[in-house]
């Protein structure tokens, strides 16, 4: 059996969470941007290019409304600190 994951997402004006703040989240949120989605990245510590695409901000529990889907790209816990690109 074909374990399937590849897929077309129509992103535009979704909202998006990563979850990650290092190179490969950045990445992933430039495709997320190129697809038209808005994105919310929560993470302890940031990329420079990631740090300057969005205005930084405390996060909550309340972040995570109406996210869809969500990238996790960072492999230990995540602080309450995010950015979000619009």
């Amino acid at each position: 059996m074909i374990p399937y994951y590849p897929v077309a997402l129509d992103l535009r004006d979704r909202l998006c969470l990563v979850v990650g703040g290092g190179p490969v989240a950045e990445a992933k949120v430039e495709g997320l941007l190129a697809a038209g989605a808005r994105v919310t990245v929560v993470s302890p510590e940031l990329t420079e290019s990631l740090a300057a695409v969005g205005d930084q901000m405390a996060a909550s529990s309340t972040d995570l409304t109406g996210t869809a889907p969500m990238i996790s790209t960072g492999s230990s816990s995540c602080s309450p600190r995010a950015t979000s690109a619009r």
